[in-house]
């Protein structure tokens, strides 16, 4: 009697529910769920949603969709299956910072990334069961305006000092061995431990003291302890300003790539860099950053408009704010979520 094989999902939810029950268990026998083909679809399907560029061999998820999509998929299975999949090297880009300063980033080929999402399906419920509640970053179900809930919750409940700590070039210098180390307390699996090993700056530390009108920087907001006209302490949340001139950046670069289109689709394509921008910082005290930047925008726009039109100003008597919102269909909403967190005397 063949026992029927399980999805995914409930797969990766019998993992967690082990993990989370057993602190100490060792898994084993996970490499031939790597090997299964639903698996490597759904890693597949994850990758492409990200839309990544190509890799080192210069193949984009249209070319291999061009060749063959189970061929593709079905050769990765086959290599795994074999163990004679190796990885290709990463293709290497430098990535502008806003400090003038570059960031490599290192592009992995669709294949590699296919095998990689694999293993991250199948080891990620295990050590989502063992990750701290207050870890947020690159967790599935959480964001970043989660872990700035936690921040301005704990700074009402008098957690005022703070150490700011910055690591530059992080994944540049991570010590492999050790991650490898603390894996293996988990996974007893040769064969998903060499498979983990072949895809394998100073710090910058302060302390501020929000008390003493200290202010700190996380996930794009400057955080101050602030009081309102009545007394009362609340956390103020700011937009920090090299964010704001990156997106004044973008917009310009979206303006440039789009000289020639009608106007209507330049619109459509400077509110998708607004729009993502403001959604993402409409939960702090954003009212006076938000100002700054739909001025600038709209003063960018006209002036693009008007050279195109070989003229020189902005348009200011050509064009009214009304019809620059409304009939052109600039970005307008600007309106701030508010979040209200109950506050604890600070000490």
């Amino acid at each position: 009697m063949t026992k029927a094989s399980i999805s995914l999902q409930e797969l990766r939810r019998k993992i967690y529910n082990k993990a989370k029950t057993e602190k100490h268990w060792r898994f084993w026998g996970l490499y031939c769920h790597i090997c299964k083909k639903g698996v490597l679809q759904e890693s597949y399907r994850l990758a492409k949603a990200n839309n990544g560029a190509p890799g080192i061999d210069r193949k984009s998820f249209d070319d291999v969709e061009a060749e063959g999509l189970e061929g593709f998929l079905e050769g990765i299975r086959q290599e795994l299956l074999t163990r004679t999949y190796r990885p290709l090297p990463n293709r290497r880009v430098e990535i502008p910072k806003g400090n003038g300063k570059t960031r490599t980033l290192g592009i992995p080929t669709v294949k590699d990334r296919v095998v990689q999402g694999a293993l991250k399906l199948i080891l990620e419920p295990i050590f989502e069961a063992d990750f701290k509640d207050c870890s947020y970053g690159y967790r599935p179900k959480r964001h970043a305006h989660q872990a700035i809930d936690r921040v301005t919750a704990g700074i009402l409940h008098g957690l005022i000092r703070v150490v700011d700590v910055d690591l530059s070039g992080y994944f540049d210098n991570i010590r492999y061995h050790l991650l490898l180390e603390k894996v293996a307390r988990r996974v007893q699996d040769d064969e998903i431990m060499h498979l983990l090993h072949v895809q394998m700056n100073d710090e910058k530390t302060k302390v501020v003291n929000l008390k003493e009108r200290g202010c700190f920087s996380f996930l794009g907001f400057d955080f101050r302890l602030n009081k309102n006209r009545e007394g009362k302490t609340y956390v103020s949340k700011t937009p920090r300003e090299k964010k704001r001139i990156e997106v004044g950046r973008k917009v310009k670069a979206v303006l440039k790539a789009n000289w020639n289109e009608p106007l209507k689709e330049v619109i459509q394509a400077v509110n998708a860099v607004i729009r993502g921008w403001v959604n993402y910082f409409r939960i702090g005290n954003s009212n006076s950053t938000f100002n700054k930047v739909r001025n600038d925008i709209e003063k960018k726009v006209r002036k693009f408009v008007m050279r195109r039109k070989k003229l020189k100003g902005f348009g200011w008597k050509r064009w009214s704010r009304e019809e620059i919102y409304q009939k052109w269909g600039l970005y307008r909403d600007y309106r701030i979520r508010y979040i209200y967190l109950k506050a604890a005397p600070v000490q």
